[in-house]
């Protein structure tokens, strides 16, 4: 019988007053995906298991954006960044409120 792939899901706050919200877009400000990127890697880095299977070299394999995040009236958004074990690293999802933001794969770079 085989086990079900680990997963992990981790809180993160952005702050609405991060400087790349300035020129991303100006009048109607969104979240950089280089940002949402950021911090999918930063979690899935200090998850050791995750990190391990992911080795020195990690890269985004595979992402999709599906829906924007945008900052509120509050001082912080609030995401959560969901990992799941995959055959050859780690799968991803960043959830902002009820739907799911971005979506993609996390992959160790073979030397």
């Amino acid at each position: 019988m085989t086990s079900a792939p680990r997963s992990l899901q981790v809180e993160r706050r952005l702050s609405c007053r991060h400087p790349s919200l300035a020129g991303h877009f100006p009048g109607k400000p969104v979240f950089p995906g280089v940002v949402l990127l950021a911090e999918v890697m930063e979690v899935a880095l200090d998850d050791p298991p995750s990190a391990v299977r992911l080795g020195d070299t990690p890269r985004v394999e595979a992402v999709k954006f599906m829906s924007p995040v945008l900052p509120t009236d509050q001082p912080d958004v609030v995401i959560v960044v969901v990992l799941k074990e995959a055959a050859n690293g780690v799968d991803f999802e960043v959830h902002s409120g009820e739907r799911v933001a971005v979506r993609g794969q996390l992959r160790c770079m073979k030397p």
